[in-house]
This record gives structure tokens, C-alpha cells and sequence, in this order.
């Protein structure tokens, strides 16, 4: 393991930090300023800007013909996503649960899911299948653009005062886009080519590095965003870019992976991931149906399935 690959991974997961947070505050108060709900910044804006990292470490990752990476982080980042950032989340603070994302959001995250473990089925995914799952994401995101525009009317005929200086908000939040961007793509590149590195000097499978180390490291803008939104009182905006995000990384980042190559699932992948990432996001049912806040207790469930889960995948990894 040379310190060219130890710089990579850790300059990788720098930029990734640092391009996903730039991107996310330049997208979210560009946002606001025409008048969008907490909700749907985070279900759109959010969720997209904190899924980057995951798209270019898939698609790095699928150009590269390394299926495992590319399935390993979707699934190892939609577990973390829910048992690591959301169970801290309610730990730290309290989470005011909205009622529509019950009744209509979650229900697309339901189908993202169940739509990957039917897919897994024959052992690949395909082309087709990959399609069928981006032309979800199209129906979500002009889903919540038509609610985006009812807020946006609402708001203009308020007509509520521009602010101060807003010209120069929305010049520098473009900026931030931009930067955010560029940071997210090189930090993919750098994170890929440093983890396969280590994996492959400590004989650790690219699977498990996708599943753990990669996954939980372009989860991190997540978390931060979350823990900032728990200490800001903005709890429309964590539930928003955690299930936003997770309804992404499937419909939108793994479909873009099986459009660039059919992907071959590993048997540990089909059997045992899958199923996990399938069960965690089902117990959010009774979770998010608990009441209008998700009480702590949920927060430490999810933490520990989470820890339980990992320990699980690194006993059983195939490249042990």
C-alpha cells in the first residue's frame, strides 16, 4: 500500500466533503429564494447534490469494470444512509416527521427498493432494467418540480419582498454549484483509484471496500447535512435528502451504472445485501408511522442494525 494511495483515498474523501457541502448550500439558497419547502429542497436538491459522490464513484467505478463497486456503494450507501446518518439524527435531536412524505414520498423509495431486489433475481442487471429504473427517477423529480412550482406560485403572490443583495446570492450560489461539481467528480476519481489500491494490498474485495469504506465516505455529506439540519430545527430537510437520496442512488445512480455495462451481482450481493438494504428500509414503516416525531429509541435502533449489518458483511466478505 503506497502513500499515493492513502493521499488518494483521503483527498478524495476531502473533496467529496467539500464539493457535496458547496454544491448543497449554493443549490439550497438558491432554492429558497423563490420559495420551496425544506421538504422538497431536500427531496430534490439536496438528495442530487449529496448523491454525487455516489454517481461519479459508480460511474468511475463502472467504466472501470468493477460491477461490485458500483453495486457494493449503492447498497452499502443506502443502508448507511438509513441505519448510520438517520439513526443519529434522532439520537442528536428530534425529527418532526411531515406527513406527506409518508403518504407519497416514501412510497417512491418502497419502489426504488423492491424494484432492485425483483431486478437482482436472475443474478444481473441489465440495460433494460436500468431503463426502467431511470425513467422512475424522471417521474419523481417531475413529481416533486410540479409541487416545487405550486410552492413557487404560492410564494410570488405573497409577494413577498426581494431581499438585500439577492442578485449577488444568486451569482455566487451558481458559483457554488460549480465548484461543488468539479469537486465531486475528481474526489469520485481520486476515492476509486486509492480504495482499489488498498483493497487490493490488503486482499480486501473491492465489494467490501464499496460496501463500507466507500459507501459510508460519499455518505458523509449526508451526514453533515443532516447533523446541521438537526441543529437548525430543519427536520423536513434531513428526512428529505435521506429518502431523497436513497430514491437517487437506485433510480437514477445504479440505472446510470447499468446503462454504462451490465452489471453481474456476486452471490453475497444477491443473498445477503439486497435483502438487508430491503428489511432496513421496510422497518422505517412502523418507524416514520410512530408518531410526529421519531423518537430516539428508533435512532439507536437504526445505529445498531447498521453496526450489526457491517459486522455482518465483513464477516462473510467473499475476498476474506
Amino acid at each position: 500500500m503506497s502513500v499515493v494511495s492513502v493521499l488518494f483515498v483521503l483527498g478524495g474523501f476531502g473533496l467529496l466533503m467539500g464539493g457535496a457541502w458547496t454544491l448543497v448550500e449554493g443549490a439550497s439558497r438558491l432554492a429558497r429564494m423563490i420559495g420551496i419547502s425544506d421538504l422538497v429542497v431536500g427531496l430534490t436538491i439536496v438528495a442530487v447534490g449529496t448523491s454525487s459522490p455516489e454517481l461519479a464513484v459508480t460511474l468511475t467505478a463502472a467504466f472501470g469494470g468493477k460491477p461490485d463497486m458500483v453495486i457494493g456503494n449503492i447498497v452499502g450507501s443506502n443502508i448507511a444512509n438509513i441505519g448510520l446518518i438517520l439513526g443519529l439524527s434522532a439520537i442528536v435531536g428530534h425529527i418532526q416527521i411531515p406527513d406527506r412524505l409518508l403518504r407519497q414520498d416514501f412510497l417512491w423509495l418502497l419502489f426504488a427498493t423492491l424494484a432492485t431486489g425483483v431486478f437482482a433475481i436472475g443474478g444481473r442487471f441489465d440495460r433494460i432494467e436500468g431503463a426502467i429504473l431511470l425513467a422512475g427517477a424522471v417521474g419523481f423529480t417531475l413529481f416533486n418540480y410540479r409541487i416545487a412550482r405550486g410552492e413557487a406560485r404560492i410564494h410570488a403572490d405573497l409577494e413577498i419582498p426581494r431581499e438585500p443583495g439577492a442578485g449577488r446570492t444568486i451569482v455566487l450560489s451558481i458559483v457554488g454549484i460549480i465548484v461543488g461539481i468539479a469537486g465531486l467528480v475528481l474526489g469520485g476519481d481520486l476515492l476509486v483509484r486509492g480504495a482499489t489500491d488498498v483493497a487490493l494490498t490488503l486482499g480486501v474485495s473491492e465489494y467490501l471496500i464499496g460496501l463500507t469504506m466507500v459507501a459510508v465516505g460519499t455518505s458523509l455529506p449526508e451526514l453533515a447535512t443532516s447533523i446541521v439540519g438537526v441543529v437548525r430545527g430543519q427536520s423536513e430537510l434531513i428526512l428529505g435528502g435521506i429518502v431523497g437520496s436513497n430514491i437517487y442512488n437506485i433510480l437514477l445512480i445504479l440505472a446510470a451504472g447499468m446503462l454504462v455495462t451490465p452489471l453481474e451481482i456476486e452471490s453475497i450481493i444477491l443473498t445477503v445485501q439486497i435483502p438487508l438494504m430491503i428489511g432496513l428500509t421496510l422497518a422505517l414503516v412502523p418507524i416514520l408511522r410512530d408518531g410526529l416525531h421519531m423518537r430516539t429509541r428508533w435512532g439507536w435502533f437504526l445505529l445498531l442494525a447498521y453496526v450489526a449489518m457491517t459486522a455482518i458483511a465483513v464477516r462473510i466478505d467473499p475476498g476474506a
